[in-house]
């Protein structure tokens, strides 16, 4: 009863009955009236955004899906990346879609099943069609009911891959190569089959496009309190990337990294003491493309400056200085030029 009635309420009623009730008035017992009021209302509106199947808080997404095999929620849209991580609280039967078209779960689409057939074998697989045949599956209790497992998942160039934890390309448990893939654009979760199931994921990915134009203009990324940072990035050449003290400062304590530069002689990657400074270590050879996204991380931990491929910090690293009197890295900032644009992707 209590719900439905606070179902009745829209959140814009709520806010506005919230803003009336906390007008200054005359007298001591309207104001503690006031603020016992006002708390009333912060709570009943968080009770109507919580029950609503899904939220948001400090960047990690949150979406509950009940005991029924349903693809509801809203798509995420993952249409410029190639993989995706998570966490999921579920006893079983855990489901996600990786779909061609937003909203369309039936034609395109690649199906992730978490511990299906709970009082047996209980297998995971991966289908080619929403509850399809098992192209590849693996025996084994993966999920809890009383505590949260990370997974990532990854669809690239047709390798549909699973494995646990959130650093993408370790403990993989199932592989399958679609010899006719589609593009995955949009990525859903579902329960059902007994179950229910708390999903939660890091949002939003960050994309920022950078014209021909060296110039660091966009918002810095705050990475205080980090040691490491992944990211993809589109380029023909000269892509750069600064790391610094201060944010909005690329002029003073900062280090910049370099991919691709000299692009019709050398092609190369290095690292700079500051902006467009000398090279302290370099690396000759093409690692970034006109036509592809590719993966990078880079690491500032300890004064040790380092560059890597891929999304998996510490592996095919490319680059590497220490400084002997390091700043800390507080923000990060992306541009390009010298004849080329890029676009960036960003898990925040």
């Amino acid at each position: 009863m209590i719900l439905s009635v606070i179902g009745s309420f829209t959140t814009q009623t709520l806010n506005k009955w919230a803003i009336t009730i906390a007008q200054p008035r005359e007298g001591s017992n309207t104001c503690y009236i006031k603020v016992i009021m006002l708390c009333v209302c912060t709570i009943v509106l968080c009770v109507v955004h919580l029950t609503s199947g899904n939220f948001v808080t400090k960047g990690v997404k949150t979406i509950l899906t009940p005991n029924k095999y349903d693809f509801k929620h809203e798509p995420i849209d993952v249409s410029d990346i190639t993989f995706f991580t998570f966490d999921v609280k579920t006893c079983h039967d855990g489901h996600i879609q990786l779909s061609k078209t937003a909203g369309n779960t039936d034609v395109d689409t690649y199906e992730i099943l978490l511990q299906g057939w709970n009082n047996g074998p209980k297998t995971s697989a991966i289908r080619d069609k929403k509850q399809g045949k098992l192209e590849v599956f693996h025996n084994g209790q993966i999920v809890y009911c009383d505590s949260t497992t990370s997974f990532w998942i990854s669809w690239a160039g047709g390798n549909i891959e699973v494995g646990r934890g959130q650093v993408y390309g370790t403990d993989r448990f199932l592989h399958w190569r679609d010899q006719s893939p589609h593009p995955v654009n949009a990525l859903q979760f579902t329960s059902g089959f007994g179950g229910s199931g708390t999903w939660t994921y890091k949002t939003p990915l960050k994309i920022i496009s950078t014209p021909n134009d060296y110039n660091f203009k966009h918002t810095p990324i705050d990475v205080s309190g980090r040691t490491f940072i992944t990211f993809d990035v589109k380029t023909c050449h000269d892509g750069h990337v600064q790391l610094s003290k201060t944010a909005g400062n690329t002029n003073v304590d900062t280090y910049e990294i370099l991919l691709q530069g000299w692009n019709n002689g050398p092609k190369t990657s290095a690292i700079r003491d500051k902006k467009q400074g000398k090279l302290e270590v370099f690396h000759n050879g093409p690692i970034v493309h006109c036509d592809a996204t590719l993966s990078f991380w880079i690491s500032w931990a300890g004064g040790y400056i380092e560059v890597g491929k891929g999304r998996v910090y510490g592996r095919d690293t490319f680059l590497q200085w220490y400084d002997p009197s390091p700043h800390p890295v507080n923000a990060v900032q992306f541009t390009s030029g010298f004849g080329a644009s890029g676009r960036w992707t960003i898990q925040l």
